[in-house]
């Protein structure tokens, strides 16, 4: 039976659906089995990386951890080269957790109903809807806006939510249907299904390792879908720096290039909070015929030249045969 809840401060109730939220900061595919429904999956079949694709290869292999959409439409459905929003993936589920995150400390109280219905802070409205133990339940968000310029929409489930009393751990198995919109973007639509186990020294800061494991979830925005199916990504922020370290392991495929590459992170990503791109950090798309592009971080600076390094091994002999600089607009337009 569900019961209705009324956000007050305290109870592990409470916790445990905010946490269910917080878990969105890295929405990944997995966790409960089949692929993300009502997004068509882009072809799968591993491409060749060869010096002719190596930049679309490269960008296509960033935007799961680093990056969302390539081209951005505008109002009147016109495409554009715009910079992509700064993890994007990341920012439209960290928008489900925001306003819970504040509110975890609250006390709460329960009364025996269904569903409770609650504005948002800025516009729309969401629905929470739990179990009485507080281990799984569904949130559905009505265009709700909690910080100026972002609204989301759509729904996030949860089953088996761990909660540590001190919220130093957390786990659970996820399936979420989201779509973010942000002044200035095109909508991002992410669905799929996921598990995570996090860890934290400081939850208060949001000092967290975020382990993020699954098989398949799916993104669109403006004319592009790319899906990561069986993957691992863990997330690091530590508050003193404002840096974030991600370490990921997924097979990308991708409308942008008709097909699909392995991706690993050799040497983990660093970003600074703030910053639209990574400033250091290795990443390896390996395609068909064991065929790869290595990207090499040098720097942040979104406009500066000699960012990032591109290495092509085409042949797949483990040599690679050229070596090119690029800024990080040239990967931003595609």
């Amino acid at each position: 039976m569900l019961r209705k809840f009324k956000a007050e401060k305290g109870s592990t109730t409470y916790r445990q659906v905010a946490a269910l939220l917080f878990a969105f900061l890295w929405g990944c595919g997995g966790g409960g089995g089949g692929g993300p429904a009502g997004l068509t999956p882009p072809p799968s079949t591993p491409v060749a990386v060869t010096a002719a694709n190596a930049t679309q290869v490269s960008a296509t292999a960033l935007k799961p951890a680093v990056g969302g959409g390539g081209a951005l439409g505008t109002a009147s459905g016109v495409e554009t080269t715009a910079a992509p929003q700064p993890r994007a993936v990341t920012r439209a589920l960290l928008a489900v957790s925001r306003d819970s995150k504040t509110q975890l400390s609250a006390s709460q109280s329960v009364v025996a109903a269904a569903a409770n219905t609650t504005p948002c802070h800025i516009d729309g409205t969401k629905t929470v809807d739990i179990s009485a133990d507080g281990t799984s339940g569904t949130i559905t968000f009505n265009a709700c806006s909690e910080v100026a310029g972002e609204t989301i929409s759509g729904s996030a489930s949860a089953t088996g939510v761990s909660v540590a009393p001190d919220r130093s751990r957390f786990s659970g198995n996820f399936r979420v249907d989201l779509t973010f919109t942000a002044n200035g973007f095109a909508p991002l639509r992410v669905v799929g299904s996921f598990s995570i186990d996090e860890t934290c020294t400081n939850f208060s800061t949001g000092d967290c390792t975020d382990n993020f494991s699954g098989t398949s979830l799916g993104a669109q925005q403006g004319n592009q879908t790319w899906f990561i199916t069986n993957f691992t990504i863990t997330e690091t922020f530590v508050s003193s720096t404002q840096i974030t370290t991600t370490t990921a392991h997924y097979t990308v495929s991708s409308t942008a290039l008709n097909g699909s590459v392995a991706v690993s992170t050799s040497t983990p990503l660093q970003m600074l909070a703030g910053d639209r791109h990574p400033r250091a950090g290795v990443v390896v798309a390996t395609g068909s015929n064991n065929s790869k592009a290595k990207v090499t971080v040098i720097g942040s600076d979104p406009t500066a030249p000699a960012q990032v390094q591109i290495e092509v091994d085409a042949n797949g002999d483990g040599t690679y045969e050229s070596s090119t600089l690029y800024p990080w607009s040239t990967l931003d337009a595609l």
